[in-house]
């Protein structure tokens, strides 16, 4: 049920995403209060994005890897 895009608002998917960014490559580590503090959201807003903490890693590991990959950033732009 995470990824039903009707679990919540995108915008709050991408800050949830970028805060989680942003501390792991400061850290190397992070709590889910470090990046909710970050993203300004609640922890509950984290599981109802991501259901847990491997969910919302995933999700981090997918979003460094679309952003790495020049095919992904193409697609991206063309989208918009």
């Amino acid at each position: 049920m995470p990824d039903d895009p009707a679990c919540g608002d995108p915008e709050t998917r991408r800050r949830i995403i970028e805060a989680a960014c942003e501390i792991i490559a400061e850290h190397g580590s992070t709590s889910l209060r470090s990046i909710a503090d970050r993203a300004r959201v609640s922890r509950q807003a984290i599981y109802l994005h991501f259901g847990n903490r491997t969910g919302m890693l995933v999700a981090v590991v997918e979003h460094l890897t679309e952003m790495s990959n020049p095919l992904s950033a193409t697609r991206r732009m063309r989208s918009q």
